[in-house]
């Protein structure tokens, strides 16, 4: 198994990649899902923050103002929430709706329409403990863990800093709860801006490191390509081995209908035997009814036997006629000559026996 994993040295074929797609295996960055949710959030409240602030600011100042004349009943408690989570459940309902929508149809443009049922299935290899301490100390575990060390230091940092510089500049003039109140409206507006800022950087460098480990991971050796191109070069040979043999049976099927109106069965007389029929005033030349060949050519003269057509042994014509005609067709020119002699000893047959006559 070491050495496969060592020799995998090719890249995946789309082949594979689409079989593993089907599984439900694709490279799927979340840092580019939380820079779509965190810009769709921007974005929304840069045309929309005005508005969503005034509706907040209202069902606070709504449930300030109730709240003196609120008695201690459980009643007119549940009608002054009920108000305010009304005025509140609009724009935060369009914010969420917004952000959701925004962040699937990425998800749709980033690794497409994926739907396997694979994950679901119980893996009961997983219960190993070999394999949980494989998985829990392993290189991908440790880079993750690094990754949201590095990105929690970032973002607290920059928290940080930003809060700290707004303060010193908008600090000294809060001086009540209105003037606060947009001092830190303006304070986290900059400070989203500059998290989605560190998010497209963190998103473009998580982004190339799960389409390398990806990639890595659906390398093939070169053992897997002679395997994979053997088994798709097997299944057209498949399908058109069971295209062969339905034709053949259907033939056989046709064969074996047909002997009933034939006029003639001539045989190799083991390996062949081919049947004629010939209607002078809608054919310009006898046609084949029926073929076969080894074992059912044996089944056709027993056929033919007991519907009472001729059995005429003519090796050079059966072997010829076989291999140069095919069902429903006319018996080529060059036949005719033997063809025509076979006729006419049968219908001196018929004539010289008219009791034999089927």
């Amino acid at each position: 198994m070491e050495n496969t994993e060592q020799n995998r040295s090719e890249k995946p074929t789309p082949f594979k990649l689409k079989k593993a797609r089907e599984k439900g295996s694709v490279a799927r960055s979340m840092d580019l899902s939380f820079l779509t949710g965190s810009f769709a959030l921007l974005a929304y409240l840069w045309i929309s923050g005005d508005a969503v602030w005034s509706q907040l600011t209202r069902a606070a100042a709504q449930a300030l103002v109730a709240a003196p004349n609120v008695s201690a009943s459980r009643h007119e408690i549940l009608i002054v929430t009920a108000g305010v989570l009304t005025s509140m459940f609009r724009p935060l309902t369009l914010l969420c709706a917004t952000i959701f929508l925004v962040v699937g149809v990425f998800e749709v443009v980033q690794t497409g329409l994926v739907f396997s049922t694979q994950p679901l299935k119980p893996d009961f290899s997983r219960l190993s403990p070999a394999k949980g301490f494989k998985r829990v100390f392993s290189v991908r575990t440790l880079i993750e863990t690094a990754k949201t060390i590095l990105k929690f230091g970032a973002y607290a940092t920059l928290a940080t800093v930003i809060v700290q510089a707004a303060w010193a500049v908008d600090g000294p003039a809060a001086t009540d709860a209105a003037r606060l109140a947009q001092a830190m409206g303006g304070t986290s507006f900059r400070l989203l801006m500059f998290f989605v800022g560190g998010a497209l950087v963190f998103a473009l460098l998580d982004q190339w490191l799960v389409r390398r480990e990806f990639l890595k991971q659906m390398r093939m050796s070169r053992r897997e390509l002679r395997r994979e191109s053997r088994d798709r070069e097997g299944e057209p040979r498949i399908k058109q081995r069971r295209r062969q043999l339905h034709g053949e049976f259907v033939k056989m099927s046709q064969s074996l209908r047909n002997m009933r109106g034939a006029d003639v069965l001539l045989t190799n007389p083991t390996h062949f035997a081919v049947a004629l029929r010939y209607d002078p005033r809608s054919m310009e030349a006898p046609i084949v009814v029926s073929l076969g060949a080894h074992q059912f050519a044996q089944r056709l003269k027993a056929v033919a036997f007991s519907y009472g057509v001729p059995i005429v042994p003519d090796p050079p014509l059966a072997r010829a006629l076989y291999r140069s005609c095919q069902l429903r067709q006319a018996v080529p020119p060059d036949y005719y000559g033997p063809v025509s002699r076979i006729y006419m000893t049968l219908r001196e047959r018929r004539r010289e026996h008219p009791a034999r006559e089927p």
